[in-house]
C-alpha cells in the first residue's frame, strides 16, 4: 500500500509539473476576443501622442503585451489588403486582395467586396443592384476556421463590424458575419452572403440610433482647449495642403464645428471613390456609434455561445477618412485619437462587466499607417519629400507612346503605385512592339524624381530578396491577373498619387507599414514589451492557437513570440 501511495504521489507531482510548464496546451480559450483595428492607425501616432493617452491606449502600452516592431509586409498597403492580411495570416500574393480595387485582364474594374451574384444582394431599404461578398478573397480567414469548428457543445460566432464594407468583408471571410454602414440608407446592413435578413439586434439598433436630419453632433476637443499642451505640435493647424476645409474650431475653443448628422459631404477620399459619406462619419461620433453597435452584438451573442467563443472584429474607419484629407499631423486626427483612447476604454469596461476581465482578450492593431503630407515634410526640412502626380505622368506617357508608336491612351488606369495598360490597344501590335512600349514606359517612370524603381510583374517576381527588403514587400503584393502592368516604388517621403492635396498610405516605409500591436487579457496576456520584428501575417495563426483551432489554409503558421 505504501508503494502504491508513493507511486501515485509521484504521478501527481509529475502531472502538476507538466501542467505548469505546458499550461498553454490546456488553457481554455477566452469567452470573448475583441480585435480593434484602427484604420490608418500608424505606430508613429503612439510614439508621438503616448504622453497624452490616459485611458485604453495608455493601458495597452503600460499593461499589455506590446509588440513594438509590428509591420504589414506590403509595398503599397491599403484598407482591403491590410484587413485581409490580418484575418488570413497571409500576404496578398496568397489571399489575392492586392488593392482596394484593381483591373482584371480584360481591363474591367474590380472593387473588392462587390459581387454581381443575386445571392449576395445588399440587405438595405433601398433599391441597389450591387451585391457584396468575399468572392475575391482567395484564402481562408480565422473567422472561417472558427465557424468550421462549431460543435454540439461549442457555438462559436465570428462577427466583423465596420463603417466600410470592404473592411468587414475581409475580416469575416466566407463563413463569419460581416456588418457595415450603408450610406444611402444611413443604417448598418449586410448582404445575403451573410444573412437572409438583417439580424433583429441590428434592426433594433438602427431604429434606436436613427440619424435624423435635424440631429447634430458636436465634436468637442478631448482636452477642451486648443491651447492645451496635448495639441502643441508642428503643423497641427496648417491646412495649406489639405484636401478639404478643416473643421473650424469654435469661438470658445472647446469644440470643433457642429456637424449636421445627415448632411452629405463631398465624395470620400478612397481608391474606389463611389460613395458620398455623411459629414459625421469623419467625427468621433462615428466611432462611438460603431462601438455602441459592438456592445449590442455582445449583448445578443454572448449568452448564446454555450462553451464557445465570440470573435468580434471592430474596424474603426473614421481616422482613415480624415487622415487622407488633413494628414496625420492635423488637429482632427490627433484629437480623434484622444477620443478613441477614451471611447475604447468605455467599451472595454462594459465588456469586462458582462463577461469578467479574465474571460476577455483585447487586441489592438491597424491595417496600415499613413505618410505625412509631403509638402509639410518639405517645410520641416525633408528636402527630398515630393508629391508625384499620377495624372501628369499618365498624360506624358500617353503622349510619349502616341508619338513613338502611334497608339493612343496606352495607360488605362492608375491604382496605388500601379499602372494598368490598355490591353485592347496592345492586342493590335506584335510581341516585340509590346515589349518596346513597356520598355519606353519603364524608362520614363524610372527617370522621374521621387521614383526609385519600376518593374513589370515578371521582373518583380524574379527578384531575389531578403524578407525585410522593400522590394520583397512589393513581391508580397503580386497576384496573377490582378496586379498592374507597371509597379513603381517611390522614394522615402515621396508619394505617387492622383490627388494634388492630402495624403495616403502607399509606400513600403515605416510611416505606412509600421503599426501598433497590443494584446491584453488580465492574468494571461500582460506586462511584456517585445522588440522582435514581427509581421501582421502572424496574428491569425496566433489567434488559431489561442482558440485551439487549425490555422487558415493560406497562413504561414508562424506564431507571434511569447504569446
Amino acid at each position: 500500500m505504501y508503494l502504491i501511495k508513493q507511486i501515485l504521489k509521484k504521478f501527481f507531482l509529475l502531472t502538476l509539473i507538466f501542467f505548469i510548464y505546458h499550461k498553454e496546451i490546456y488553457t481554455k480559450p477566452p469567452k470573448l476576443i475583441i480585435v480593434f483595428i484602427l484604420d490608418q492607425g500608424a505606430e508613429h501616432y503612439f510614439k508621438k501622442l503616448s504622453p497624452y493617452f490616459t485611458h485604453s491606449f495608455h493601458n495597452f502600452i503600460r499593461h499589455g503585451i506590446s509588440f513594438e516592431n509590428a509591420y504589414h509586409p506590403h509595398g503599397a498597403p491599403t484598407t482591403a489588403t491590410g484587413h485581409a492580411t490580418i484575418s488570413t495570416g497571409a500576404c496578398a500574393k496568397v489571399h489575392g486582395v492586392v488593392l482596394n480595387s484593381w483591373l482584371d485582364k480584360k481591363n474591367k474594374k474590380i472593387i473588392f467586396g462587390r459581387d454581381s451574384n443575386p445571392k449576395t444582394d445588399l440587405l438595405a431599404p433601398h433599391k441597389q443592384t450591387r451585391g457584396y461578398s468575399s468572392r475575391y478573397l482567395m484564402a481562408e480567414t480565422i473567422s472561417d476556421k472558427l465557424m468550421q469548428n462549431i460543435t454540439r457543445d461549442k457555438k462559436h460566432i465570428a462577427i466583423a463590424l465596420s463603417l466600410k464594407a470592404r473592411a468587414a468583408i475581409a475580416l469575416a471571410g466566407k463563413q463569419g458575419k460581416a456588418i457595415w454602414f450603408d450610406t444611402p440608407s444611413e443604417t448598418f446592413t449586410s448582404s445575403k452572403a451573410y444573412f437572409q435578413d438583417i439580424p433583429q439586434w441590428v434592426k433594433k439598433f438602427n431604429l434606436n440610433k436613427h440619424l435624423s436630419p435635424k440631429q447634430k453632433t458636436v465634436w468637442e476637443l478631448r482636452f477642451r482647449s486648443k491651447s492645451n499642451s496635448a495639441y502643441k505640435f508642428n503643423n497641427i493647424c496648417d491646412y495649406s495642403f489639405a484636401s478639404a476645409k478643416n473643421f473650424s474650431v469654435s469661438r470658445n475653443t472647446h469644440s470643433l464645428i457642429d456637424v449636421p448628422i445627415s448632411i452629405k459631404s463631398s465624395k470620400s477620399y478612397s481608391d474606389d471613390n463611389e460613395n458620398k459619406d455623411p459629414e459625421w462619419v469623419k467625427t468621433p461620433f462615428a466611432n462611438k456609434l460603431l462601438l455602441d453597435l459592438g456592445k449590442r452584438c455582445i449583448d445578443y451573442y454572448l449568452y448564446k455561445l454555450n462553451k464557445g467563443t465570440l470573435l468580434l472584429w471592430i474596424s474603426l474607419s473614421s481616422l482613415d477618412k480624415i487622415g487622407h484629407l488633413y494628414g496625420p499631423d492635423s488637429l482632427e486626427c490627433i484629437d480623434m485619437l484622444y477620443h478613441l483612447d477614451r471611447q475604447i476604454e468605455h467599451f472595454i469596461t462594459y465588456t469586462c462587466d458582462q463577461v469578467g476581465s479574465k474571460n476577455a482578450l483585447f487586441i489592438l492593431t491597424a491595417d496600415h499607417g499613413v505618410t505625412p503630407i509631403p509638402e509639410l515634410l518639405n517645410k520641416e526640412g525633408f528636402t527630398n519629400a515630393n508629391r508625384i502626380l499620377s495624372t501628369r505622368l499618365i498624360t506624358q506617357m500617353n503622349t510619349l507612346i502616341k508619338q513613338k508608336f502611334g497608339i493612343k491612351k496606352i495607360i488605362k488606369s492608375f491604382k496605388t503605385n500601379q499602372f494598368f495598360l490598355n490591353k485592347k490597344a496592345l492586342s493590335f501590335v506584335n510581341h516585340k512592339t509590346q515589349q518596346d512600349i513597356i520598355s519606353s514606359l519603364k524608362d520614363y517612370l524610372s527617370s522621374q524624381q521621387g521614383i526609385t524603381a519600376c518593374w513589370t510583374p515578371n521582373e518583380l517576381a524574379s527578384l531575389v530578396c531578403n524578407s525585410t527588403d522593400f522590394e520583397q514587400y512589393f513581391k508580397n503584393q503580386l497576384y496573377p491577373s490582378r496586379s498592374g502592368d507597371l509597379v513603381c516604388m517611390p522614394e522615402l517621403n515621396c508619394m505617387l498619387i492622383k490627388y494634388p492635396t492630402g495624403t495616403a498610405h502607399r509606400t513600403p516605409y515605416d510611416p505606412d507599414t509600421h503599426v501598433p500591436l497590443f494584446f491584453y487579457q488580465k492574468g494571461t496576456y500582460e506586462n511584456k514589451i517585445i522588440t522582435t520584428r514581427v509581421y501582421m501575417t502572424q496574428l491569425a495563426p496566433t489567434l488559431a492557437k489561442i482558440l485551439g483551432i487549425p490555422c487558415p489554409n493560406g497562413s504561414s503558421s508562424q506564431l507571434l513570440p511569447e504569446i
